[in-house]
């Protein structure tokens, strides 16, 4: 999928799931946040540290939470636009130039005691 139809769809999306058991980082979740798509994602793992309490957290096994959590968020649109503002604005926190910044500041840091 090229990358303008791939962030259509993130835009066209009532909610994105993407309940995995393992995950490093989880960037379709962050790249659905950055979109304001609310997110339901798996607890305990990097994607649950990446959506914080933006979004909504199960758990990955239990296909009854996972449906049930798409399907209150696609029942209530006032929540789900709320969450996917939230997921949009915590996104925006999570730039590589954020990371990069924080990274030089540690440095800085280090290099001046």
């Amino acid at each position: 999928v090229d990358e303008a139809t791939k962030h259509a769809w993130y835009a066209a999306a009532d909610v994105f799931a993407m309940p995995s058991l393992l995950e490093g980082f989880g960037l379709p979740v962050l790249e659905a946040m950055g979109h304001a798509t609310p997110v339901v994602t798996s607890a305990g793992t990097a994607t649950a540290e990446v959506v914080g309490d933006t979004g909504t957290t199960v758990d990955p096994t239990d296909t009854d939470a996972i449906a049930g959590a798409i399907s209150g968020l696609l029942a209530d649109p006032d929540e789900a636009s709320r969450m996917g503002e939230a997921c949009r604005q915590r996104a925006a926190t999570m730039t590589w130039a954020v990371a990069a910044t924080a990274t030089a500041d540690v440095y800085h840091r280090v290099l001046a005691s």
